[in-house]
């Protein structure tokens, strides 16, 4: 409920209040344009691999790196968000993650071999993993508490979608365009994300006084954590 939890600092802010109601369906339709994007490079690549690995020449195991490298480094980056988001704001912190995961998908384009395209994935997620938080904090500050709800079941949508139409649209334009395709299609609508929120978002100045410290120790405890339950998940059964 309101003063708990951790939203209660967006639940008390005055920012919804002042922002005008068109305003806030137009952040929710750029937010929800990243979020499908990132969400769906997240399954895309899966039906791919097999054609990946004959390009390559790799083995499956090396060929598991591409989904694996991008999970571990999506879920490591995630946490960061918030603490980025007191020095950076909203706009610019969402802006420059819609650039590193479009470089991402452009290096992931064109990686001549596997060890490259692993890393651009790396990158890529890097991204990804801050687009999600960010739009769905943004959409919590813009929308006022009789609203935030519908706004964030509009928006999880996206959430859904993505993953779900990743693997038949990653099929299609594998079979039709080559698995390079499935990144390269992030391009034009990175351009046009970047674009349009370039235009919509309005600038948020981040509170220096209310900046949290980053805490060092917590998130090299977390990212322990998640790298070493997702390895085991995702490697466990073979070692």
């Amino acid at each position: 409920g309101p003063g708990s939890g951790p939203m209660s600092s967006v639940a008390t802010t005055p920012i919804a209040a002042a922002v005008d109601p068109a305003y806030r369906w137009r952040v929710l339709g750029v937010v929800m344009l990243g979020t499908v994007m990132s969400a769906l490079d997240s399954s895309i690549v899966n039906v791919s691999l097999p054609n990946m690995m004959a390009s390559f020449g790799a083995s499956i195991d090396d060929i598991e790196w591409v989904v694996t490298g991008y999970m571990l480094a999506f879920s490591t980056f995630m946490p960061l968000t918030a603490w980025l988001r007191d020095r950076l704001g909203y706009r610019v912190l969402y802006i420059a993650s819609l650039v590193v995961f479009t470089v991402g998908s452009l290096l992931c384009g064109i990686a001549p071999n596997l060890p490259t395209l692993v890393f651009a994935r790396v990158i890529q997620a890097v991204g990804g993993g801050a687009i999600t938080p960010t739009g769905m904090a943004i959409i919590a500050e813009v929308f006022p508490p009789e609203e935030r709800g519908r706004a964030l079941g509009i928006w999880g949508v996206g959430v859904i979608v993505g993953p779900a139409l990743g693997p038949t649209l990653g099929g299609y334009l594998t079979e039709m365009f080559g698995w390079r395709s499935i990144f390269n299609i992030n391009l034009p609508i990175g351009a046009v994300g970047l674009l349009i929120a370039s235009r919509v978002l309005r600038a948020d100045k981040p509170d220096a006084t209310a900046a949290r410290a980053f805490d060092l120790p917590g998130f090299l405890l977390l990212t322990v954590f998640l790298v070493s339950a997702l390895l085991g998940l995702s490697k466990g059964n073979h070692e």
